[in-house]
């Protein structure tokens, strides 16, 4: 930032840069252990072996969130975190998942109808219990994120996903099949109980003292983790019902492949800039102006990432997942736009709404967006198939796009003209990159030197593009003039 920058900004930035980096550190990484993963059991399961247990996560995560009432959100967003309203917190947190357990074993039969799968039913039933437990995690791991001890989050996090990613790999190998991930989920539930207990002293008791301000908070956010919910996952449940088994895995695959570059940005982002907003919540200019800076970060790494993976898809799919899922090709090249597009409307929508008190707005926008996306992927089922979807679930979300800025920009009392000015250089990078992957395939026959050639020509693309708008633009303040100063700077001091 230049001099004029105010000394509170600044800070502010910096101490979200900080948190933020840290949790992108630690989205990449367990991401990065969970494309290990995912490479590993697309070898020794089958398309079938996803489907089953795809379509058992997702009936799992509508029924968290019908159920979701946000009470980490709610310490978080807070002041202060007295003992009484970490009890109520943790509290509501373990009701929750005892009640999604529950749901869940009545919920089997309906599933079994609904997807057609009659294995479904025991698979339910240890979902249930990996539900229960995971209720029990320790509070003090929100209170670590309040305190923007990310550091201590990121091992917590990372911890996590490595003892996940040995548990279903060592079970896959054994058991080659759908109970690998079951069970190695059920195990990393208690795995994680007892590391959040062990990573932070605080122990909550069961208690309600504060129960009422969560819960009315809640309800409030209720009506927008469904309509959330339905946003991520309708063009999956769509193809769970009307495709086989073995098609739900394909898609599922390649929608997991797809959000995995752009999603992984935003939601680690993500928590890091929800406290970071709280802590200048009262201060509109700043709140903007932090706003503002985040969108450019977010968006100069998301948007290549998602336009380099749909170029790239038919190479990846090759190298990462192997032959038996090259029906994920033409699913992957749509659902990695598909994936930016809703990255980039979360980012926009997010968290400066609920800091701001408009939860009501988080909830209206997600509830549009869902009306203009199920008529779309229902009508593409329909008239062409399950393979019309991802395009569908595209259009829609473009349609959807600008109104979720217009109305967020208003909500602010901030002129789109901001907003677009974060978002247009990037966009135009991001473009001629993809261009360019596409015209090099045809030139280059081996498969693991075109992809790495793709990859690296993308990536000296976007940069030489993304740096050439800036310029032509007149240099304005922002990521790209921060990146420049930092290596001005370190080349001046290795000199």
């Amino acid at each position: 930032m230049n001099s004029t920058t105010p000394p509170a900004t600044r800070s502010i930035f910096q101490e979200m840069l900080r948190g933020s980096s840290w949790a992108v550190l630690a989205r990449w990484a367990i991401r990065g252990v969970g494309l290990v993963s995912t490479v590993i059991l697309a070898r020794l399961l089958t398309p079938k072996d996803f489907g089953i247990y795809a379509m058992g996560a997702i009936v799992t995560g509508f029924l968290r969130l019908c159920t979701e009432l946000g009470p980490d959100t709610f310490v978080l967003r807070s002041r202060e975190a007295p003992p009484e309203l970490c009890d109520s917190a943790w509290t509501i947190q373990v009701i929750q998942g005892a009640v999604v357990g529950v749901l869940l074993m009545l919920a089997a039969p309906l599933a079994v109808d609904f997807f057609h799968e009659p294995r479904l039913t025991p698979v339910f039933f240890v979902m249930a219990g990996t539900a229960a437990v995971g209720g029990l995690q320790n509070i003090g791991m929100t209170l670590v994120r309040k305190d923007l001890d990310f550091a201590k989050d990121f091992r917590f996090l990372l911890y996590s996903r490595l003892f996940k990613f040995v548990a279903i790999i060592s079970l896959a190998f054994v058991m080659r099949s759908y109970w690998a991930p079951v069970y190695g989920t059920f195990a990393t539930a208690i795995m994680t109980v007892a590391l959040s207990f062990g990573m932070h002293r605080y122990r909550p008791r069961l208690g309600l003292h504060r129960a009422r301000e969560i819960l009315v908070f809640g309800a409030s956010m209720l009506i927008s983790n469904i309509g959330a919910f339905f946003n991520t996952k309708a063009d999956v449940v769509l193809v769970g019902h009307i495709g086989t088994t073995a098609g739900m895995g394909q898609y599922n695959v390649a929608a997991e492949l797809g959000s995995m570059a752009t999603a992984e940005i935003v939601t680690p982002v993500g928590r890091g800039l929800l406290p970071a907003y709280a802590k200048v919540a009262h201060d509109r200019k700043l709140l903007i102006a932090a706003y503002l800076k985040s969108i450019g970060a977010i968006a100069l790494l998301a948007l290549p990432l998602g336009a380099g993976l749909s170029a790239i898809a038919p190479d990846a799919v090759r190298v990462i997942l192997g032959e038996q899922w090259l029906r994920a090709i033409p699913l992957l090249r749509w659902l990695a736009i598909y994936a930016l597009l809703k990255s980039l409307i979360d980012t926009i929508v997010g968290r400066v709404l609920i800091v701001i008190g408009k939860e009501w707005l988080v909830s209206a926008l997600g509830w549009v967006r869902v009306g203009i996306l199920v008529p779309l992927i229902a009508a593409a089922a329909v008239f062409q198939g399950v393979g019309a979807v991802p395009a569908a679930a595209t259009l829609a979300a473009t349609l959807a796009l600008p109104i979720v800025m217009y109305k967020v920009c208003g909500a602010l009392d901030m002129p789109m003209r901001q907003l677009l000015a974060c978002l247009w250089r990037p966009v135009v990078a991001a473009v001629l990159m993809a261009a360019v992957i596409l015209a090099l395939r045809p030139l280059i026959d081996i498969l693991l030197l075109r992809l790495f050639c793709e990859v690296l020509a993308g990536a000296a693309t976007y940069v030489a593009c993304l740096l050439l708008c800036w310029w032509v633009s007149g240099r304005p303040e922002g990521i790209e003039a921060d990146c420049c100063k930092r290596v001005v700077a370190r080349v001046r001091r290795a000199g």
